[in-house]
């Protein structure tokens, strides 16, 4: 069986998403994107959509922390409450995208695996289930060995 996606520690994994701010958690995805693309599976990721999805969590990290900087030396300027209204509003459209992102991987893994992932630890795990899962997954003998 041909193993495109690597294992991975989850403790690393959740490490890289604190000392990022969040940002390795679309970058993992993009990653593993050709290798997720690889399995045998009927779903297929979209390199645009993960690569704007990275962009936009990118661009709202580095705009979180020049707020954050600038409130510091002026506070209550409205400029940057405006700006930061926006960075929640991008904030959001990424984060429920990167979240229907996970469920296709969900489903590639399930097809590629012949096994059954849990939704309710897709939605509330994120990539730390699905990397647990895959790093479960290849661990298992294979067939016919």
């Amino acid at each position: 069986m041909n193993k495109p996606v690597d294992k991975k520690s989850v403790w690393l994994v959740i490490l890289l998403s604190i000392v990022t701010l969040g940002t390795y958690i679309p970058y993992w995805l993009y990653q593993r994107l050709d290798a997720f693309n690889q399995l045998k599976s009927r779903e297929k990721l979209d390199k645009t959509i993960v690569t704007a999805v990275l962009a936009m969590y990118c661009f709202t990290t580095v705009l979180y922390i020049c707020t954050i900087v600038y409130e510091l030396f002026y506070p209550g300027n409205l400029v940057f409450e405006k700006i930061d209204q926006v960075g929640r509003v991008i904030d959001f459209v990424s984060s429920i995208t990167m979240l229907y992102l996970t469920f296709i991987v969900r489903k590639i893994i399930e097809d590629n695996f012949k096994t059954k992932l849990s939704g309710v630890a897709t939605f509330f795990f994120s990539i730390y289930y699905l990397q647990f899962r895959i790093n479960k997954e290849l661990s298992k003998p294979e067939q016919g060995e």
